[in-house]
């Protein structure tokens, strides 16, 4: 299903495919999501929003559903809050606004989200959340990456700029966060609570602010080459926190 179009706003009032293909619409203007859209057998949803009023939301029942992808881009900003379900999700966004999907897959894996806008990026799953593509804000804008429900892997860089903080978030008892690429922020605070354990393995934390590790019911530790480098480093944990790569941070 394609549909090319121009009007400010397009509004999706719903979109069923049951033919294993793709939901693909082009708006020159904002797309306003009020129904499902759905790709069934894992069929791609690709939404694109141009022009100054390039924003894609949800309101009401809107949601998307799809075991595939779904990759948007925008100029000012996503607001895709309803109770989606999508299985991977990529976005890119120019020019201003956040990008915010709220989700329910296990796992939802990430592939990238581009944020040139200055806004933040927020992404919150009920499951466990991998990313696979690098996760970037610009001027100041905040990162946050929750699995409710599931182990969050960080594989690829989470990069916040200015003064963006990265808040890194898995809750339940048997649920980790596993840092496996570089976590950084030019002067943000960085922050990583895991319901049970957080343990840096070929990732490192890097700020000029603060730093935040917390192991709720479990450890905080290095496990492979990751470091840690910033201001001051607080740990909590409930069974113990082993820091023993060449860390620099100026307070503990």
């Amino acid at each position: 299903m394609v549909l090319n179009n121009t009007s400010n706003p397009l509004t999706i009032t719903g979109i069923s495919n049951t033919g294993g293909g793709a939901d693909t619409v082009t708006n020159a203007g904002a797309i306003a999501i009020t129904g499902t859209v759905a790709a069934a057998g894992g069929g791609a949803v690709n939404l694109t929003a141009t022009g100054a009023s390039g924003s894609i939301t949800e309101s009401g029942a809107g949601l998307i559903n799809t075991t595939g992808t779904l990759t948007t881009n925008s100029v000012t900003g996503e607001a895709l809050a309803g109770a989606n379900t999508v299985g991977t999700f990529n976005a890119t966004n120019s020019t201003s606004g956040n990008v915010v999907l709220n989700n329910t897959s296990n796992p939802l894996t990430i592939t990238g989200i581009s944020n040139t806008g200055g806004g933040a990026d927020t992404v919150t799953n009920a499951g466990a959340l991998t990313t696979t593509g690098a996760v970037t804000t610009t001027a100041s804008g905040n990162i946050s990456l929750t699995a409710t429900g599931g182990t969050e892997t960080i594989g690829a860089v989470v990069t916040a700029g200015g003064a963006g903080t990265v808040t890194l978030a898995a809750t339940g008892s048997t649920s980790d966060i596993l840092v496996n690429a570089n976590v950084s922020s030019t002067s943000g605070a960085i922050g990583a609570t895991a319901g049970r354990s957080t343990i840096l393995n070929a990732g490192s934390i890097s700020t000029s602010g603060n730093v935040s590790l917390t192991g709720t019911a479990g450890t905080v530790s290095e496990a492979g080459a990751g470091t840690i480098n910033g201001a001051l480093l607080t740990t909590v944990s409930a069974l113990g926190t082993t820091l023993n790569n060449a860390n620099t941070v100026t307070s503990f």
